[in-house]
């Protein structure tokens, strides 16, 4: 197998006519560059070069050689420049996948151009992906916001912590002059929730005491609902057609529709909730990947809490 490297030097030489010049510009002796043409003849059976004169050319047996090598040696270096960008500066296509708009509008969203300008050789792809039976099958770098349920079905991923919430409850003036403020979960026996087609079954309220469900971690009651949805939850809320979970962590009291939403309950809200940013395991990690996780974790602070 003829080495690329020797490749390289027959050309290398050929063009400067010197063994000095070449192992001045490498920074090695040139008895170096010496051995890798010797080398190189050895394997092929020919003489590669003419020594006869003070400036050294290529034989007819080395110009072929490297006329063959041509090809060869533009795609070597192709990698070479691929595998130093890559190791380098943060470069190529990350695809994200988020699964709540709230959680994109609130930790992603505002910081992107920031972000593009500092990696310009990034291109960014976000998908908003609500069904969460395709996240095992889409094709993606991290996964952003998301709960210990997708490091249980796909536990290859590693991860890392972005934040730490409580499921609060909240509803709208609107709706509990109609229904009633609750005090505890027994009250909600008369109560509407906002379905999320996230959930399963859709009609679940965290709520800690909650006699319908426990998984060890997550307990809560199944309500009937008006509305099932993948986003914009807290708007309908807001209409009064239903209590609704939110992560308090990214409420923005300040803000529609939150603004007129009221939260009740806080006695059992269900806390320690934990959101992740998930990625591949490689014995080498990206630099693009690592980028997005670094930057945006680092806006944490500027993440809204309340």
């Amino acid at each position: 197998m003829l080495k690329v490297e020797w490749l390289r030097t027959l050309k290398d030489v050929g063009l400067q006519g010197s063994f000095s010049a070449v192992a001045l510009k490498r920074g090695v002796s040139a008895m170096a560059i010496s051995k890798h043409i010797t080398g190189l003849e050895q394997q092929v059976g020919e003489a590669l070069l003419n020594r006869s004169t003070r400036h050294i050319t290529l034989t007819e047996a080395g110009q072929s050689l490297l006329e063959k090598s041509q090809i060869l040696l533009e795609e070597h270096g192709a990698i070479e420049a691929w595998l130093a960008e890559r190791h380098g500066e943060p470069a190529g296509n990350l695809t994200v996948i988020i699964a709540e708009e709230y959680i994109l509008r609130m930790t992603v969203t505002p910081w992107v151009g920031e972000f593009l300008q500092r990696y310009p050789k990034v291109k960014l792809t976000i998908h908003l992906m609500t069904d969460f039976n395709q996240l095992q099958s889409v094709k993606a770098d991290v996964f952003w916001g998301l709960s210990k349920y997708l490091g249980d079905v796909m536990p290859g991923l590693k991860r890392k912590s972005l934040i730490e919430t409580a499921f609060g409850v909240y509803g709208s003036h609107e709706y509990f002059a109609q229904h009633g403020v609750p005090q505890t979960p027994t009250d909600l026996a008369n109560h509407y929730v906002i379905g999320n087609t996230h959930n399963t079954p859709q009609n679940s309220l965290v709520v800690r005491g909650g006699k319908d469900f426990n998984d060890g971690f997550l307990e809560g009651v199944f309500l009937p609902t008006y509305v099932v949805t993948d986003a914009n939850g807290e708007e309908y809320a807001a209409q009064g057609l239903g209590l609704i979970n939110g992560a308090t962590a990214m409420v923005d009291h300040t803000r529609s529709p939150w603004d007129r939403l009221i939260p009740v309950l806080q006695d059992y809200w269900v806390g320690g909730v934990q959101a992740y940013a998930y990625y591949h395991q490689t014995k080498i990690e990206q630099p693009k990947v690592r980028a997005f996780i670094d930057f945006f974790f680092g806006k944490c602070e500027q993440w809204v809490q309340r």
